[in-house]
């Protein structure tokens, strides 16, 4: 599916959807006083997704009606917020950097959602608890649970436990206990709020488009509805209709960006971006750069192993940093362990060249991990 690059078309996605069918949720009575019970006892309920997929904010203004939702929360940087609320008010969309992630979780479909929600008496309010930037150090957590811990903070600061709010992530932020990634969102939430409860939609087959389509096989079993149930005490959303990917929201650039050594840094700021050391062969002999395709921001390499995240712009960092530059991975000379230093910027900021340091093999795979973590 071709991604949408240009301001208008999104405007007018997004006013088209406005006319997309209703879905109507069975819910089942005992999962219904489970979803009252978590409302009720912590003002929250979570709602586990996959980014990209088309029929989710149609789930979501089926859940809110039926949940009388006062405030929808939702994974998006909260430097969005100011243009989001603007369209909201009077339709009129304007550009942003943070538009454009590519990975699913804005589309034509949630802004029209929106859009519809604030026209309603009362407004349905709007949280935006995720931002773009670096990650507060935790006592030494991997920079997953830090992003996770701090999610789970402007939720608390920004919906009061005597309100209703449906919090929509991605489905590993919503989970409730410690998991291989770390401590989620979901988990760090009932610490302060027990009787938290979050739904984890039961997906079927089909296409998703997050940084790129992908393709997914669910059940064995087909089912007839959407429907809410009670599965070991855990809430399932069961998604009957096959899966359709979004209008994906991600420029990329016509043309690849220089990326040298010695390559004079951008003369104005780069986006925040996030870096990747990338686990994967080496480069061929003689070969002191390679290039790996990969979505704008924050694009998943198929051998990515560690990251972290860098908030500096690139031409406010020292030599000895990791530069990054276009919606390329740069990789710089091998240790023998085969680590590369990898990292992606958005195209549409302003930095088109930047220089690239590699590991060296002074730089241990421990001391990458301790840094870095695992995802």
């Amino acid at each position: 599916m071709p991604a949408l690059t240009d301001l208008d078309e999104l405007r007018s996605r997004a006013a088209s959807a406005l006319d997309l069918p209703p879905v109507r949720i069975v819910v089942d009575d005992d999962a219904a006083r489970a979803m009252e019970d978590s409302l009720d006892c912590t003002g929250l309920l979570l709602l586990g997704e996959l980014h990209g997929v088309r029929q989710t904010p149609q789930l979501i203004a089926a859940l809110i009606e039926q949940l009388d939702i006062g405030v929808l929360a939702l994974e998006w940087p909260q430097q969005l917020t100011p243009t989001v609320e603007e369209y909201r008010r009077t339709g009129v969309l304007h550009d942003h950097d943070l538009l454009w992630l590519g990975d699913g979780r804005l589309t034509p479909g949630h802004l029209a959602l929106l859009r519809d929600l604030a026209q309603r008496d009362p407004a349905i309010g709007l949280l935006a608890f995720d931002s773009w930037g670096q990650v507060p150090d935790l006592d030494g957590a991997s920079p997953w649970t830090a992003r996770d811990h701090a999610m789970a903070r402007r939720i608390l600061e920004g919906a009061p436990p005597t309100g209703r709010t449906l919090v929509v992530a991605g489905n590993a932020h919503t989970l409730t206990e410690p998991t291989a990634n770390g401590i989620p969102a979901g988990a760090w939430l009932t610490q302060t709020r027990p009787g938290l409860g979050a739904i984890r939609i039961n997906y079927g087959d089909g296409t998703i488009y997050n940084l790129g389509t992908r393709t997914l096989s669910g059940r064995e079993q087909p089912i007839d509805d959407y429907r809410v149930r009670l599965d070991d005490d855990r809430l399932l959303l069961d998604h009957p209709a096959r899966l359709k990917p979004t209008s994906p929201t991600a420029r990329t650039s016509s043309r690849s960006p220089t990326l040298t050594p010695d390559a004079e840094p951008a003369t104005r700021p780069a986006y925040v971006s996030d870096l990747w050391l990338i686990a994967n062969r080496p480069p061929p002999p003689g070969t002191e750069q390679c290039r790996a395709s990969v979505g704008p921001l924050c694009g998943y390499s198929s051998r990515g192993r560690y990251r972290t995240r860098m908030s500096q712009p690139a031409h406010a960092m020292r030599p000895t940093k990791y530069r990054t530059s276009g919606s390329q991975i740069a990789t710089g000379a091998s240790e023998p362990s085969g680590l590369l230093a990898a990292s992606v910027i958005h195209t549409g900021t302003r930095a088109r060249n930047a220089r690239v340091t590699p590991i060296t093999s002074a730089t241990s795979s421990a001391s990458i991990r301790r840094t870095v973590g695992t995802r």
